[in-house]
This record gives structure tokens, C-alpha cells and sequence, in this order.
């Protein structure tokens, strides 16, 4: 089973690569992109990661100028993580180059198989069933 993770993980990287992005970068900005604006803590508890490795992560992408802190308007002592427009832009096109690599990853199975594998990964990840 982790070959198969390593395989779509390797198959991510291949597809960001040409976009200057890993997939640590494509992860925050699907997180923020679901969520909209978010505090560092509730990044690192979704990516399931420590949070200094965020704050990493957030200084890298704040520093392309595909992120942004603002002042937390519930609490003037934090900020929250948000997408710049350029960031939004950038995730298309990542979003994109990365929905071509899973169709080369699944390309073995059928379609069947691909709805019952996407639906079980929904499982896996807390979604329920769908």
C-alpha cells in the first residue's frame, strides 16, 4: 500500500514540477482553497502536520506572493493564512496539471474502479460514505 502513496505522491511532484510548485504547495492552497482564510493551527490540523512546518511553509508561499497573512478580525493578536489572486490562479492551473497525473496513476482501472477507489479515499479521509 505505500508504494501506491509514494507512486501518487512522485506522480504529484512530476505534474507540479513544471509550475514551480511541490506538493506541500498544493496542499496548502487546496486547504485554504476549501476553507478559505485559515489560522496556521487549523492548516496544520487538516494537513495533519506540525505546525512549525506551516509556518515554514507559509513564509515560502508568503515570499512568491501566493499567500497572505491578515489580521484575524475575531482576534487582533493572529492572523490568518489567505490566497493572493495570483495564489488562486496558480492552483487552477495546478489543480489541473495534477487532475492529468491521476488520470495517468488510475489509468489502469476502470472506470468502476476509479468511482469506487475516489469514493473509498473520501472514506479513508474522514468524508463518509458518498
Amino acid at each position: 500500500m505505500w508504494r501506491g502513496a509514494l507512486r501518487a505522491r512522485e506522480q504529484a511532484e512530476v505534474a507540479l514540477a513544471p509550475l514551480g510548485l511541490r506538493a506541500r504547495h498544493y496542499g496548502l492552497m487546496a486547504i485554504l482553497t476549501d476553507t478559505g482564510p485559515a489560522s496556521q493551527r487549523r492548516i496544520a490540523t487538516q494537513a495533519g502536520i506540525d505546525a512549525s512546518r506551516v509556518v515554514t511553509l507559509v513564509d515560502e508561499m508568503e515570499r512568491l506572493q501566493f499567500v497572505r497573512r491578515l489580521k484575524d478580525p475575531s482576534d487582533r493578536r493572529a492572523y490568518l493564512v489567505d490566497l493572493t489572486p495570483a495564489g488562486k490562479k496558480l492552483f487552477a492551473e495546478a489543480r489541473t496539471a495534477t487532475a492529468a497525473g491521476e488520470r495517468t496513476l488510475l489509468a489502469g482501472l476502470t472506470a468502476a474502479e476509479r468511482k469506487q477507489f475516489v469514493r473509498l479515499l473520501g472514506v479513508v479521509a474522514g468524508e463518509g460514505l458518498g
